[in-house]
């Protein structure tokens, strides 16, 4: 019993590794700042309102993606080999001409000829083993892309026999990193910080500093009430550094000196993910 509980937590394993290297991963090439002021820049506001506002956001590299798409309704059965390499097991794929669509994850090439791979779900959810469609759209025969290689099948039918599958290619931009994507495990889309003047008194220089779920500019996520000496020329906060010109208790009159904010180009290639993001944010 715990020798098949064993086994079963290992094909968990590989079947997670295996699937979750399979899709388009975006590659980070610019962490930015939006700003709602210039430096040395004075400014007037009144209470309430933002001392500053910055959007804090990164940005993918575009992409070519490649999805193949059949001319008919299929179904492809095979003996596919065990990820564990102790039997074949029977694969069995179901796939609809309007409906079903395989993005092209990578390209191989077996005795001269270039293939597409692409990965689709068995009658299990389960899309380990990769099918190989040619140039023309044929689908190779007799073979299985599995664990990054090309393995000989037996009993393999496709049915009927003459499906192709037809090549769409997509260009995509640059785009904004948003709140519905979901990288290294981390929830993507921008920050919105500001700080606000509360107002001053005899006691302290009010502001506060509110931050913004990531996507939203509307929902805070975090804010902290920050108190300064009442006749303060200058102000600190994290790598902000503010003159204050004129403090009353409806007015300031102010420019920001420093903020320490750079925008950071990340080089093609280079694994920076989150935590390059975290450094360069400080």
């Amino acid at each position: 019993m715990k020798r098949k509980l064993f086994l079963f937590i290992l094909i968990i394993f590989f079947t997670i590794s295996f699937v979750s290297g399979c899709g388009h991963q975006p590659q980070i090439i610019r962490h930015s700042y939006v700003k709602d002021y210039q430096i040395e820049e004075v400014k007037i506001i009144y209470i309430g309102q933002s001392i500053l506002k910055v959007k804090d956001y990164y940005v993918f590299k575009g992409y070519v993606k490649t999805v193949l798409r059949p001319t008919e309704d299929f179904t492809l059965t095979a003996n596919a080999p065990s990820m564990l390499g102790l039997s074949n097991s029977r694969l069995n794929i179901s796939g609809f001409k309007n409906k079903s669509q395989y993005e092209s994850y990578d390209k191989t090439e077996v005795d001269g000829i270039l293939y597409d791979i692409i990965f689709p779900a068995d009658i299990n959810g389960n899309n380990i083993y990769g099918v190989l469609v040619d140039d023309s759209g044929n689908v190779k025969k007799n073979a299985l892309h599995y664990k990054k290689h090309i393995v000989t099948t037996g009993d393999f039918e496709l049915q009927p026999s003459n499906v192709k599958f037809i090549k769409a290619v997509f260009n995509y931009d640059d785009f904004l990193c948003d709140a519905n994507i979901n990288y290294g495990g981390n929830t993507c889309g921008y920050i919105n910080h500001e700080l606000i003047y509360s107002g001053i008194n005899n006691v302290s220089m009010n502001i506060m500093y509110r931050e913004y779920t990531r996507g939203y500019d509307a929902k805070t996520a975090f804010y902290q009430n920050l108190t300064f000496e009442p006749k303060a020329k200058q102000v600190r906060f994290k790598d902000y550094v503010i003159d204050i010109v004129e403090a009353t208790n409806d007015k300031l009159v102010f420019k920001i000196s420093s903020d320490g904010l750079k925008d950071t180009e990340f080089t093609e290639g280079s694994d920076q993910g989150f935590e390059g993001i975290k450094s360069s944010r400080k």
